[in-house]
């Protein structure tokens, strides 16, 4: 995705879930990152993730910063991950480019956003 102007920050210190959300919100404060992606290759891992850094982005005044998710994530867990605020889930059928039109949507929806407020 760096070919497409989308810069990333990749973090893969922590296998315990707890640490790891930790540490992604700190990465996303410190990086003052538009977006965090995650990618999960196990049925319903994100359970362990998505929550704590939904929650730590709240709490740092973050909610702006977009979550996107993707890998092995069952039809079903989709409508909970939307109510949690994930902005894009994709699968092995998402092809690169439907991935990279939704993040830069995303991320310009809300760029616009925060100028206006």
């Amino acid at each position: 995705m760096g070919g497409e102007g989308i810069h990333n920050v990749y973090d893969d210190t922590a296998l315990v879930a707890d640490v790891a959300a930790v540490q992604a919100t700190v990465d996303a404060i410190e990086e003052d990152v538009d977006a965090i992606g995650l990618s999960f290759l196990i049925n319903n891992e994100w359970e362990f993730y998505v929550p704590p850094i939904m929650e730590g982005l709240r709490n740092h005044g973050m909610e702006d910063v977009a979550v996107f998710i993707g890998g092995l994530i069952l039809p079903e867990d989709v409508p909970k991950l939307e109510q949690m605020g994930v902005k894009g889930i994709f699968t092995s059928a998402n092809k690169g480019d439907k991935i990279v039109s939704c993040i830069r949507e995303t991320v310009t929806k809300q760029k616009g956003d925060r100028k206006k407020s």
